[in-house]
């Protein structure tokens, strides 16, 4: 895979550790050493702004063809490890980037772990790729069993890339706009008359409220089209009505992931014979 932005490693290494966690500070570090990088920055200030970022176009639709029949390969390789949510219609596999080398590539590009560093400063940085495909059964609730935060505490960092064409029928990746601030876990609280600390809206009494409200986006896209988030942000895949749907997400973080992830990784050794 060989998206159109690349940053060598050796100048991720060299980045000026006060440049990070401040776009502005690293893009003008940037300015003449990456080629273009503007685009790149831009992008990450647009997750700092807004708490989301839409770059289309980040793999040609070959690619994205090879990697669904990828995705598909490995879930019936590992059935043991696939994990099923959203009442059985999400197959999700953690892990994937261990048991193939093409997803592999898109675990360690080294532009989205550039973003990473430059977002949330991390000691120890680390990314896992889930694979996974939803499929437009009757109980869907979407990708991530509806409204959620990953978090309500230290900034978090998605990439997700579509790898089939997404409309509103095939479970697209929603986001409140500018939910990843603090101040917005204030407001949604007093809004909906939840604890402060509530990362879940998952019941369907709020649905009313996140269909309504005036900063909900909905990204429809083409497959290939990246999507960077700071998901302490409200977010979740809608619904499917129809079809399927495959995506990668890449999780960093600030050393290994947590307990409850780790029991979901894949078993390199459990593939079928």
């Amino acid at each position: 895979m060989r998206p159109s932005l690349r940053l060598p490693s050796t100048l991720l290494r060299a980045v000026p550790a006060a440049c990070y966690g401040s776009t502005l500070a690293l893009r003008r570090w940037a300015r003449g050493r990456l080629p273009r990088s503007e685009g790149l920055l831009g992008r990450l200030g647009a997750v700092e702004r807004e708490g989301f970022a839409v770059a289309e176009g980040f793999v040609p639709a070959p690619e994205c063809d090879r990697l669904r029949a990828e995705v598909d390969r490995l879930l019936e390789e590992y059935a043991a490890d696939v994990q099923r949510t959203s009442n059985g219609g999400d197959e999700r596999l953690f892990g994937a980037d261990r048991v193939s080398a093409a997803i592999g590539e898109f675990a360690s590009h080294e532009v989205l772990s550039g973003c990473f560093a430059a977002y949330c400063r991390p000691r120890k940085p680390q990314c896992m790729t889930m694979a996974n495909r939803i499929r437009a059964t009757p109980e869907n609730l979407g990708s991530g069993n509806g409204w959620h935060r990953d978090s309500v505490g230290a900034r978090q960092f998605k990439a997700i890339l579509y790898l089939s064409d997404v409309d509103r029928e095939h479970g697209p990746f929603q986001y409140l706009r500018g939910s990843h601030r603090p101040t917005s876990r204030v407001r949604t609280a007093l809004e909906l008359g939840t604890r402060f600390d509530s990362n879940r809206f998952d019941t369907g009494e709020f649905d009313d409220y996140f269909a309504g409200h005036p900063d909900l986006v909905t990204v429809t896209a083409s497959a290939g089209t990246l999507l960077l988030a700071d998901t302490t942000g409200l977010h979740r895949g809608a619904p499917l009505t129809s079809g399927t749907r495959h995506a990668l997400t890449n999780y960093f973080t600030d050393g290994p992931p947590a307990d409850h992830v780790l029991r979901l990784v894949v078993n390199p050794g459990g593939g079928a014979a």
